[in-house]
């Protein structure tokens, strides 16, 4: 965590190790745990049906977009619109990268807001609010906008946070 200002409600749970470069942030305890498997976890073939599915990449770069339902990605997902909202899960094959700001979402889909199953994770964009699970079982999250208020929970193999202002509550 290199950030400023960033608050995490809640407990953080490290295998290796914890780096916090950061000034004024805070989270309520850390833990040191061994290597576990994830306590959530959800299977691709699980959302590969019931919703949208998308050959290739789906990119929503339109401002105010409103997005509702499952979107299963055969390829990437980018989110770049500002203004985003909607209840909606999106499960990407591929890596999700989000750089819109502004965003107001909650999940669709049993408390799963975002899934790649890809390298990576990525949120650029500043001042949005995003509900429910971010899921990276093979990769990285990196958060680094600013203003950012997530109320749910992530799992990933890694973890950045370079983001000011933010704060995770975890559920």
């Amino acid at each position: 965590m290199s950030g400023s200002n960033n608050a995490i409600n809640g407990t953080v749970e490290y295998v290796s190790k914890l780096a916090i470069s950061g000034s004024k942030d805070t989270f309520a305890s850390s833990q040191k745990v061994s290597p576990m498997p994830m306590p959530v976890h959800y299977e691709l073939s699980t959302y590969q049906t019931g919703g949208q599915v998308i050959n290739g990449n789906f990119n929503v770069s339109k401002s105010g977009t409103t997005l509702n339902g499952l979107y299963y990605v055969k390829g990437n997902a980018n989110l770049s619109g500002s203004n985003i909202s909607g209840t909606f899960t999106i499960v990407a094959e591929g890596t999700i990268s989000i750089s819109g700001s502004g965003m107001n979402c909650t999940p669709y889909s049993r408390g799963l807001l975002f899934f790649s199953n890809g390298a990576s994770f990525g949120i650029s964009g500043s001042n949005s609010s995003l509900g429910g699970i971010i899921y990276v079982p093979k990769g990285q999250i990196a958060i680094s906008g600013s203003g950012n208020k997530i109320n749910g929970s992530l799992f990933g193999d890694t973890l950045t946070l370079s983001g000011s202002n933010m704060v995770i509550t975890a559920k």
